[in-house]
């Protein structure tokens, strides 16, 4: 992943597209996880999930008929913006893969956007219709709607990011902001006292 930091934009995306695929494989066939989708006698009330290309969770949530809630480590993308009905206009919000702030000048808007298509585009002709194929063929039916369209039942969406530090942008009621949760609570300081 350090390596990665010298790679291009395109590269970056690529890497990422191409390790969601292969974790979703890898979930997909784990026997605990085909136990419990062909169990009758188990229920369960959510999943909670990372966000970060895990699309296959969305045909569990299909087979389980339960909701999803994600949770993403950073702020989100446009492709989790859509999930939820957040507007991602790609004028002020960057690409997460870009090292853009919200205050892009216009050739870096224009890359912004390109990138952002690009993603768009990759995900519909390329990551989706991988994802389809695998849950088709680990559940053995043809009968599971698209990760596109079971993408769009995500009952909430929780980002680790606060709008005092964040870039200015809309949000849904299904996206919290959860900025800081990991950071754990300040203990007391011990008493000092200073003679001069």
């Amino acid at each position: 992943m350090l390596k990665m930091t010298r790679s291009s934009l395109f590269q970056r995306i690529q890497f990422s597209w191409d390790l969601g695929i292969r974790l979703c494989e890898i979930l997909i066939q784990h026997k605990d996880l085909q136990g419990i989708i062909n169990s009758k006698k188990e229920e369960f009330d959510v999943i909670i999930t990372s966000a970060f290309f895990n699309d296959c969770v969305f045909g569990i949530r299909f087979m389980l008929d339960i909701p999803v809630i994600k949770m993403c480590s950073f702020g989100g993308s446009k492709w989790m913006d859509e999930w939820v009905g957040n507007p991602s206009p790609y004028a002020y919000l960057p690409q997460i893969f870009s090292d853009y702030g919200d205050r892009m000048n216009f050739w870096q808007r224009t890359l912004n956007t390109l990138s952002e298509i690009y993603m768009k585009l990759g995900r519909i002709f390329y990551v989706i219709p991988q994802h389809d194929a695998i849950l088709r063929k680990y559940f053995n039916s043809s009968n599971i709607p698209s990760v596109s369209v079971l993408e769009k039942s995500t009952a909430l969406l929780l980002i680790n990011q606060h709008f005092s530090i964040g870039y200015p942008r809309p949000l849904t009621p299904n996206t919290v902001e959860i900025g800081g949760i990991h950071i754990n609570p300040p203990k007391k300081l011990n008493a000092v006292s200073i003679s001069a």
